[in-house]
């Protein structure tokens, strides 16, 4: 975590006001979520300006915030910020949101010997990521992205968020060319893993070879002999054969020795190279999948076997995503309306459809 004398530094800042030696807690964009330990990024967006709200922010007890140069109320904004709190920290930039990619890029790169962990894909990313984060919690102190901080705004606020961790989850996303590249560059990741190449966003992209072609990027700043996790069920993924200066780890439905499902899943695997009894607390095969993903990410931070399994099985998935509500008359509803991508709802009625029926049940 940074000082606001290394937040001047890192964003090439002019520093207007403030202890230079206090560090921020959090980052927060938006100004509702403000308090006592936190910094706020005034963004500049389609729909509203967050300078606008600079005053209520001092008001709600910000230690500080950045302010664009070319902000036209700047100099009023500073002045009565003082006149609020005479010790409120103010740091001029030239652009908000560019400076919050830098300082966070400042701060990873200040910390770089903490594996970063990068989740990226069509799908799965945020189920995925929480399943990393699950097993690594056994036996680490793991940072992971909070709610959907996978953009440019987000993953930099998280990125300032490292400081003493063992290791860190990060989800990235994509809804623009060269996205990726950008956050691979901020977070510099040790394991890269992407779990399908589907079509959210290809209205965006224009075909699923673009897709390819952008999430593939999320090598382009990992380190020498970092790992890249991927599906090998996925065509494109498959085909992956080599990439220069990174190591390629495939896995795919071939390497589930049985599977059982019922109200949960039971499946067997090699961990270590030894087989092993694997229980899931979820449906689908797409969590199998987010599991196997799991244990390959463990076995390369060298998380023991027995974590490996318990954390599994600790996994909790999100409000929405294939969430199990047991109803009256011994009827289960499965609610997966967070996610309605075309890969997310094939994946959701092939889950259903593979569910065994209840007895004395007309409903599955």
């Amino acid at each position: 975590m940074l000082s606001i004398k290394e937040l001047v530094c890192a964003t090439n800042g002019r520093y207007i006001n403030g202890n230079q030696d206090l560090i921020p807690k959090e980052y927060v964009i938006d100004s509702r979520e403000v308090d006592d330990s936190s910094f706020f990024i005034p963004i500049i967006g389609k729909n509203t300006d967050g300078h606008k709200y600079i005053l209520d922010v001092v008001n709600k007890g910000s230690i500080g915030f950045f302010i664009n140069s070319s902000c036209k109320d700047k100099d009023e904004i500073i002045r009565n910020s003082i006149i609020e709190n005479n010790n409120i920290c103010i740091i001029e930039v030239d652009d908000t949101k560019e400076a919050l990619y830098k300082a966070g890029e400042y701060n990873r790169n200040k910390h770089i010997d903490i594996p970063v962990i990068a989740v990226t894909g069509s799908v799965g990313k945020t189920s995925t990521r929480e399943m990393i984060a699950s097993v690594l919690s056994t036996q680490k102190n793991v940072l992971v992205t909070k709610a959907n901080y996978n953009s440019l705004i987000g993953t930099p606020i998280m990125a300032l968020q490292i400081k003493d961790q063992d290791a860190c989850v990060f989800e990235i996303g994509t809804d623009s060319f060269g996205e990726i590249e950008k956050l691979s560059n901020l977070i510099k990741p040790d394991i890269g893993v992407i779990t399908i190449i589907g079509t959210a966003h290809i209205g965006i992209f224009g075909s699923r070879e673009n897709i390819f072609k952008e999430k593939i990027q999320i090598t382009s700043h990992m380190k020498n002999n970092s790992t890249l996790i991927v599906n090998a069920d996925d065509d494109y993924l498959g085909s992956l054969e080599s990439i220069k200066n990174i190591n390629i780890v495939k896995f795919s439905k071939k390497d589930i020795i049985s599977i059982n499902q019922n109200d949960n899943i039971s499946f067997k695997i090699l961990v270590y190279g030894k087989e092993e009894n694997i229980t899931l607390n979820q449906i689908g095969m797409h969590n199998v999948k987010n599991a196997i993903c799991a244990i390959k990410v463990a076995e390369k931070l060298g998380i023991s076997k027995d974590n490996i399994i318990k954390g599994i099985g600790n996994y909790k998935n999100f409000s929405r995503r294939m969430e199990k509500i047991v109803l009256k008359n011994n009827i289960t509803l499965i609610d997966d309306t967070y996610n309605a991508s075309i890969d997310s709802m094939k994946s959701g009625l092939q889950t259903i459809n593979n569910l065994p029926r209840k007895k004395n049940c007309n409903s599955w």
